[in-house]
């Protein structure tokens, strides 16, 4: 019973993997830890992957190194990132520093590049050697470009600005970049809007970051709405989505018409919901409160949405902890986020237990929606929620054994 092995379907091809990098020979390769890739292994940590294949046994040295973050390695069996693991370093010898070394046998690996405290950010750069002689080569195009997109016709895309991705031409501020191209003269409309910061748009001539500028705007007509009106000639073309103001974060919509009639292409995936997550199998998993992501219920706080699809019926067991916020819980059926629900909390197990809110239900086989809220409004910071009862933990459960064996440090 519980949910099944099959893992949720996306709704086109599988695209580049945002988190991860195939590694076909010895290597160095630098990247960041960034929001929206996280550990499978240790909980509130960012994280990136790195697969490899021996065709015959080797000793492998792999050395994890970054002077804005406390690094920290993990080493699997497989391919999965939730496989076997065979080693792991934290200080090597130092804090900016971990290094495994190992005689492998022939068969696929996996690396985890992480951090040993939660929640850290910045560069690092992963060195491979003993694999071969061969630069590394991905198993296909380059990934995506974390900060930018192309577009191919007319319509919306939504993004957001974090750190790791800014503005070359409004120094402090975050940017997105969008690039199209006409095959004729055009009259193209760009807006922006966004309800969390004070919108701004470039447009430049070309496709480097960097052009001609041809256009810009801040207000039209209020702060949250920047649009951008302009008959262009055949060609490149780049937009800048930026803000006003220095380091505003949060999330928008940039609308684009006079391209074509084709819906814009992404050369990655679709962003990732900012305020859900969907679950495959018994998990535990923390997030945060924070402005953007608001509960439909009148006089509840922000909220996060969990959706999970049982194939049989199943007793699932729900809880929600936070040391920094009174809890509450909704459930409901289908994948609807607001609404009538089957089951709520605010105190478990007794009136006054504020930090603690659990449903227990016997659930018939079907899609249901968690939604992970706080009494209070305005109530920001961190939280763990607990699901049993749907299926095999899909990651947890074997580093918990892990980390009870001294394999996997937490």
């Amino acid at each position: 019973s519980g949910l099944g092995t099959t893992a949720p379907t996306p709704p086109g091809p599988e695209p580049t993997d945002p988190r991860g990098r195939t590694l076909i020979g010895d290597s160095s390769d630098t990247w960041e830890w960034a929001e929206g890739c996280d550990s499978e292994a240790r909980l509130g940590r960012h994280a990136r992957y790195y697969t490899f294949t021996l065709a015959q046994d080797s000793t492998v040295t792999i050395t994890l190194e970054s002077t804005e973050a406390d690094t920290y390695l993990n080493l699997w069996s497989g391919s999965d990132r939730t496989g076997t693991p065979l080693a792991f370093d934290d200080d090597s010898p130092d804090t900016d520093r971990s290094e495994i070394t190992e005689n492998l046998s022939a068969g696929a690996y996996t690396i985890e590049a992480t951090t040993y405290d939660p929640g850290e950010t910045g560069s690092f750069t992963l060195t491979v050697s003993g694999l071969g002689t061969t630069a590394p080569t991905p198993p296909g195009p380059e990934p995506s470009d974390p900060c930018g997109q192309t577009l191919t016709g007319d319509g919306g895309v939504t993004g957001e600005w974090a750190e790791g991705c800014d503005s070359e031409a409004r120094l402090g501020r975050h940017a997105r970049y969008y690039t199209f191209t006409l095959a004729q003269d055009s009259t193209v409309t760009i807006t922006l809007e966004s309800t969390e910061a004070d919108t701004y748009l470039n447009l430049w001539s070309g496709s480097d970051r960097t052009g001609t500028p041809l256009a810009f705007d801040d207000d039209s007509p209020d702060t949250d709405r920047s649009e951008i009106t302009e008959n262009l000639s055949a060609g490149a073309y780049t937009i800048e989505a930026t803000t006003y103001d220095p380091g505003e974060t949060g999330s928008f919509t940039l609308t684009v018409s006079g391209l074509g009639t084709t819906a814009p292409t992404p050369p990655g995936p679709e962003p990732t919901d900012p305020c859900g997550r969907t679950l495959i199998g018994d998990s535990s998993d923390t997030w945060e409160w924070a402005a953007g992501c608001d509960s439909q219920v009148e006089g509840r706080g922000y909220a996060r949405y969990y959706t999970f699809t049982l194939e049989s019926e199943s007793e699932v067991t729900v809880t929600l902890e936070s040391e920094d916020a009174d809890t509450y819980l909704y459930l409901r059926a289908g994948e609807e986020r607001s609404g009538d629900y089957l089951h709520q909390n605010d105190d478990y197990p007794a009136p006054g237990n504020t930090d603690k809110s659990q449903v227990q239900a016997t659930l018939a086989a079907g899609t249901y929606t968690i939604e992970a809220t706080t009494y209070e409004e305005g109530e920001t910071g961190s939280f763990t929620l607990t699901v049993a009862g749907m299926g095999a933990d899909q990651s947890a459960t074997e580093f918990e054994g892990s980390r009870a064996a001294g394999i996997i440090d937490t």
